[in-house]
């Protein structure tokens, strides 16, 4: 691999190279969290923990993930926002096109607005609700949604 291309390679997510201390960071994390997984008094009965930790650690970083496809969710209507603006801007060069541009800009604009957030607030929730709270040992039960059923006294 050329020297450009590692370097490229290094900066792939915000053009910088990544800090020194990062690696050494994660090597402690996962000292860490061996250690402190289970509590040494408890070590002969939760021994099993200590190799379930590969998949809670899988399970955190599946978390991460969703949350990053928040961000890919907005800037899916950053896209569509701008892919209108450059089809709608040869109609800036009449007073027509500009009022029938602006009308057309306005409704889209505001459609890609409304579908952003709920969007992400759907995502948000889903997260919350479900992942996360997975991750607690909550559990979600109720009872069935009959509105009209006729009660049981």
């Amino acid at each position: 691999m050329c020297g450009n291309a590692q370097k490229k390679k290094s900066q792939m997510v915000l053009g910088i190279d990544m800090p020194k201390f990062v690696i050494p960071m994660f090597i402690v994390e996962a000292v860490l969290l061996v250690l402190f997984t289970v509590p040494p008094k408890r070590l002969k009965q939760d021994f099993i923990s200590i190799p379930m930790l590969v998949l809670d650690v899988v399970n955190s970083f599946t978390d991460v993930i969703s949350y990053i496809r928040l961000f890919a969710v907005g800037m899916s209507g950053a896209a569509i926002a701008e892919a209108f603006n450059d089809m709608l801007s040869p109609l800036f060069g009449s007073a027509v096109g500009i009022a029938g541009a602006a009308f057309l800009l306005l409704f889209v604009h505001g459609l890609n607005i409304a579908l952003a957030v709920m969007g992400v607030a759907v995502h948000a929730v889903r997260l919350n609700t479900l992942e996360f709270s997975n991750g607690l040992g909550q559990e979600w039960s109720g009872f069935a949604f009959a509105p009209f059923a006729k009660q049981k006294n």
